[in-house]
């Protein structure tokens, strides 16, 4: 065997033996500029369609730059070299959109790619996306790929960071630099509320959530280089006992109600319908009954219950919370669904507000 063979075949040796080692993470985003050790660059247009190599346009700082710069700051140094990053364009540089076609396109992409850690700054509200944005996500869940997403600054349901399986994340003008906030559970299924506000040294970041969600990124991918085979429910522990507040106790449930700002352009809110003094068993029937009806009919409807959770079935649980006639309210805003449905079985627990359509069993006659 000659030297130079020699030489060729272990390069080869060690580079596989240093990928193989690596975690394998990728961006959805704009695509980023800065050219990053050990990163592939895909470039899209509105699906993915060619891989070019790394050659950034570096006019202006994009998007993925300033998220790439904040998971650089806070992941280690001696861990950054372990991180293989794929970098997948889908955004469009000045509008900073993408169809639904892109992104389900890049999602597949990592399914096939077997990625492990997927970081996500964007998402969708509409309904008509919903279902193929979970059918992905639930493939990608189930192959043990860790998605970190943000919610849109809107204070409306997004997708996929809203979605059981995926770390959404949000932000809060009280935190700054590494500090952030793992609940339990909250009210619009968005339990990570993290810091926006970074400096990094190169770029200074603003009240943003998708400038929350690369903090929790670097904390993800720090954990899983340690623990490479670690699973989400293993990772939320991890951000659990890592958790901001944690001493203080407050950390069980995020219920407080946001104001709904008036001016809004998601101000208007679709009729509620609220389903009282039936037994569970009854109730379970008659929501599940009338979301299938409302949904054939080619309305967007919602479940809220008291009684249970089934997200199957679009159903949201209902906490215990003393403005309950404010939090129906809210979750209408939230959901920008074309119609709520809640459901309620507790006599005490029934809300006061006359302008809800009620629905009312035998079961009990709430006062």
């Amino acid at each position: 065997m000659s030297a130079d063979l020699y030489k060729n075949k272990k390069l080869i040796f060690e580079v596989h033996e240093r990928l193989s080692r690596m975690i394998k993470a990728a961006i959805i985003d704009d695509g980023v500029n800065k050219i990053i050790d050990n990163t592939w660059v895909i470039t899209t247009d509105d699906v993915i369609e060619r891989i070019l190599g790394i050659e950034p346009n570096t006019a202006r700082k994009s998007h993925a730059d300033y998220c790439m710069d904040i998971i650089d700051h806070y992941l280690p140094e001696e861990k950054k070299h372990r991180v293989l990053w794929h970098n997948i364009k889908i955004l469009d540089r000045s509008s900073l959109t993408a169809n639904i076609d892109a992104l389900i396109y890049s999602l597949e992409f990592c399914l096939d790619m077997n990625i492990k850690v997927i970081h996500l700054s964007i998402g969708s509200s509409c309904y008509h996306d919903f279902d193929r944005i979970e059918k992905v996500v639930n493939k990608l869940s189930a192959q043990n790929t860790i998605i970190i997403a943000s919610t849109n600054n809107n204070g409306t349901i997004t997708f996929p960071a809203c979605l059981p399986n995926v770390f959404g994340v949000k932000t809060d003008s009280q935190y700054c630099d590494n500090q952030f906030v793992a609940y339990e559970t909250s009210i619009d299924g968005i339990e990570l509320v993290a810091s926006s506000k970074h400096n990094t040294g190169s770029i200074t970041s603003g009240n943003s959530n998708s400038f929350a969600s690369p903090l929790i990124t670097s904390l993800v991918l720090e954990y899983l280089i340690d623990h490479d085979n670690a699973n989400y429910m293993e990772i939320k522990s991890f951000l659990g006992l890592n958790s901001f507040h944690l001493a203080d106790g407050h950390t069980k449930a995020l219920y407080s109600l946001p104001s709904i700002c008036p001016g809004s352009k998601y101000e208007s809110i679709g009729p509620i319908v609220v389903f009282s003094g039936f037994t569970k068993k009854e109730l379970f029937v008659i929501l599940n009954e009338f979301f299938k009806q409302f949904c054939l009919d080619g309305y967007h409807a919602r479940v809220i219950a008291d009684a249970f959770d089934y997200h199957a079935l679009g159903f949201s649980h209902i906490p215990i919370i003393d403005e309950i006639d404010r939090y129906l309210e809210y979750m209408a805003f939230y959901f920008q669904c074309d119609i709520l449905l809640a459901g309620i079985t507790n006599r005490e627990y029934a809300p006061k507000n006359t302008l809800h359509n009620y629905i009312k069993g035998k079961a009990y006659h709430p006062t």
